[in-house]
């Protein structure tokens, strides 16, 4: 493990300002070593030799802009994608733990749980297109199951987002890219003390 985390580490910058040292009392959940991603029209890099680490217990807030280099590779055939527009979300649940062998009456439970016992959990923009109200109704139902999640098993979570103000809320750790290369990353409480401005008010008192 101590391995894969250098090695993840071998092609980022040095300046101290923008990567924050890994955390060091964790498991590691994934090690993203020099990911390359070119798109055919255009010969465009989407992702330029990333490497990333990912740990147990926490949630990486992926962040970055719309074609930085997050997703943007649709791997469903359309047929899929139409009859998936018509499931519910307790039928798109029933679905994921057939498929991943869950059985009789250990489905039901699995659909009020996490279906399937995944160990890594990718969440791809999950507020997405949602009115504000909704938008914070998602943010405290993975608050409340990332406390699960950690009481449990220590899944490692990975949360690809384009709102500042979510990665934030929701990661643990940030992780921001630009042009398919990562930029920074660190605790957002790290990324603001080096890197964020913020604002200045001015109060005088005039009596």
């Amino acid at each position: 493990m101590e391995e894969d985390q250098a090695h993840a580490m071998t092609n980022r910058t040095t300046d101290s300002r923008y990567f924050e040292s890994d955390p060091s009392n964790l498991p590691l959940g994934v090690c993203i070593e020099n990911l390359v991603k070119e798109y055919k029209s255009g010969n465009k890099v989407a992702v330029n030799r990333l490497s990333l680490n990912l740990y147990e217990n926490q949630i990486t807030s992926f962040l970055g802009h719309n074609g930085a280099g997050k997703n943007n590779y649709n791997v469903y055939p359309n047929w899929i994608i139409s009859t998936f527009f018509w499931l519910t979300v307790e039928e798109h649940l029933w679905f994921y733990a057939s498929l991943k062998g869950t059985e009789g009456s250990d489905l039901a439970e699995e659909m009020d749980n996490f279906v399937g016992g995944s160990r890594v959990v990718i969440l791809d923009e999950p507020t997405a297109g949602v009115d504000p109200y909704s938008r914070r109704a998602i943010w405290d139902l993975i608050l409340k199951y990332k406390v699960v999640f950690h009481i449990v098993c220590g899944r490692t979570i990975l949360l690809s987002t384009h709102h500042m103000d979510e990665a934030d809320v929701l990661g643990d750790r940030i992780a921001i890219i630009c042009n398919g290369q990562l930029r920074c990353c660190g605790t957002p409480l790290f990324l603001k003390n080096n890197l964020g401005d913020g604002y200045h008010l001015y109060i005088v008192k005039t009596r």
